[in-house]
């Protein structure tokens, strides 16, 4: 074992060696010759008006609904049971939100990892809410296998508390 271990530390300060630009050729020590600078003069500029341009801006606000599509019809219907019989009043939503949510949504809900939406300035009803956490949309998981009905609405409340 020992003799190799001389052999192996050899290697690893080459390798080190190199690394850090050992084998970098050398500079050349000969003086370089003064180059000649050329000072020009300039002339005062007249100051011209800003061009002033009208530009229609989109608010954050308008801009996440436009990109969202409707919920389906069959998925509005289920979410609409879930809000009116699931009790989410036992349920630490906060705790849950952590553990699923802020991965892509973020503590605050304006991370928007892997295609997420802001939920700080989302619009949307408690229902297409409970829709999309039950069946997901887009790259968002479905969580129906993974949250009771319970955890999906206290889910979706919890979301609403994070608008600004």
């Amino acid at each position: 074992m020992y003799k190799y271990s001389k052999q192996l530390t050899i290697l690893l300060l080459s390798v080190f060696i190199i690394a850090c630009g050992g084998d970098t050729p050398k500079k050349s020590t000969t003086p370089k010759k003064p180059t000649k600078k050329t000072v020009v003069e300039s002339k005062p500029v007249k100051k011209e008006e800003p061009i002033k341009e009208e530009v229609e801006e989109v608010e954050p606000e308008k801009k996440e609904e436009a990109q969202s599509e409707p919920v389906p019809p069959e998925q509005l219907k289920k979410a609409k049971e879930i809000v009116s019989s699931a009790d989410a009043s036992d349920i630490d939503a906060k705790k849950l939100y952590r553990l699923h949510c802020t991965i892509c949504h973020g503590a605050k809900g304006d991370m928007k990892i892997n295609g997420a939406k802001d939920l700080s300035i989302s619009k949307i009803g408690l229902e297409e809410s409970v829709a999309q956490i039950y069946f997901g949309k887009g790259l968002m998981t479905p969580y129906n296998n993974l949250l009771s009905e319970d955890q999906i609405l206290a889910v979706a409340k919890y979301s609403e508390t994070l608008r600004r």
